[in-house]
């Protein structure tokens, strides 16, 4: 009797354990949903590079300077260089503008520039590029120009 009240209460136990092992081992399940994923670009940098302009110029004058005040208003983006490039009439070391009707130059060269200023509060940085029309150059009358290019790198 003993015997089988031992069976009986090891076939109780293991049965319990088998039903709490049975109830705590769920079956796996799966659940669906999508999201969207979004992100807004805004302009980092619009750049002014106003027109550079000599105005008039004669042969006589020893030489005509100009500057040319770039500005990059960013949203907070500190500018970290800046490159610029001329036409493609470089040569004998100056850059030339070339008249609009015609193959006559006037030869101008960069004389100096004032490093650019920390971005402020506003959001803006500028740079100076100092020009020189030469003086001295025997050129016909007309209008010359040239074609500048500017990049911020932020």
């Amino acid at each position: 009797m003993l015997k089988h009240a031992m069976l009986v209460a090891v076939a109780l136990i293991a049965s319990a354990l088998l039903v709490a092992f049975s109830l705590s081992s769920a079956v796996a399940a799966e659940a669906h949903d999508t999201m969207q994923v979004t992100a807004t670009v805004v302009t980092v940098c619009t750049l002014d590079a106003p027109d550079l302009d000599f105005g008039e110029y004669t042969g006589a004058e020893i030489n005509k300077d100009s500057v040319w005040g770039l500005q990059c208003t960013t949203s907070g983006t500190p500018i970290i260089g800046w490159t610029w490039g001329f036409g493609l009439n470089y040569f004998d070391g100056n850059w030339h503008m070339k008249k609009t009707d015609s193959d006559d130059m006037l030869a101008y060269r960069q004389v100096g520039y004032e490093p650019w200023a920390p971005t402020d509060a506003a959001g803006q940085t500028t740079f100076t590029l100092h020009l020189r029309a030469l003086g001295g150059q025997i050129v016909p009358a007309g209008a010359y120009a040239d074609t500048l290019s500017v990049f911020a790198t932020f």
